[in-house]
């Protein structure tokens, strides 16, 4: 039902830095070159949202639909992490009416698709509630103690105030979840970098010398590298 044509449906669900964008349509491109891609653009778009606040990726699922062509995604979590993104994917792909294709996952059975996207929505929750236990943890020691010191030294003594909107309020939680976010957008360009024979030391030399920073902007080394290939892979 799918395949065969030279055009292909892609959806990019980005913030608004257009480094993310390359970093996922870069090995997409790679995959088919001289394609035409029909690109879809999610920018400043959670994958929390629901799914009645993702018009573009429902224009990317009609194209799609339509077109009889894959819907192409650098990774899983591009179509979101809600159970309501899971059960349509599951159903839709069951049913044949739709292919996924999952560049950083390129074996993928099509049959695992609906398995994979419950994973990511559970995965998801399951942030959350770490980020809410954090909080309470919080403010427990601020209620016993009068002040919590975060990891980076700063002082808190109440929260939800304007003042403390910093993630180190948030709480570890939150900051796992940017540095898995920051690991995903990163990943493709680093993985090419390191299928082209390059070192981890002389990855981050190109990273540095491309004007890429790390997710706390500062310049790369072998050991920061590493890093984004080791939390990738969990």
């Amino acid at each position: 039902m799918f395949g065969g044509s030279k055009m292909k449906c892609v959806l990019l669900r980005v913030s608004t830095d257009k480094q993310e964008e390359d970093n996922q349509l870069h090995p997409i491109k790679k995959k088919y070159p001289g394609e035409d891609l029909k690109i879809f653009r999610e920018c400043a778009v959670s994958g929390g949202l629901s799914w009645d606040q993702r018009p573009i990726l429902h224009e990317a699922i009609r194209y799609s639909k339509k077109n009889k062509v894959p819907l192409v995604v650098y990774s899983l979590s591009r179509l979101g992490r809600t159970s309501e993104v899971a059960t349509f994917f599951e159903q839709e792909v069951a049913k044949g009416k739709i292919e996924i294709d999952v560049i950083d996952m390129p074996n993928l059975d099509q049959k695992m698709i609906g398995g994979l996207a419950w994973v990511n929505t559970l995965e998801r929750i399951m942030i959350s509630e770490r980020t809410k236990m954090a909080m309470d943890r919080i403010k427990h020691i601020i209620a016993t103690e009068g002040s919590y010191t975060t990891s980076e030294g700063i002082e808190i003594t109440h929260l939800g105030r304007k003042d403390t909107k910093d993630a180190s309020v948030i709480g570890v939680a939150k900051i796992k979840e940017n540095a898995d976010n920051f690991a995903d957008n990163t990943y493709p360009l680093i993985k090419s970098l390191q299928d082209r024979g390059m070192s981890l030391k002389a990855i981050a030399l190109e990273l540095n010398n491309r004007g890429i920073q790390t997710r706390r902007k500062a310049e790369w080394y072998a050991s920061s590298v590493r890093n984004v290939l080791q939390r990738r892979a969990i």
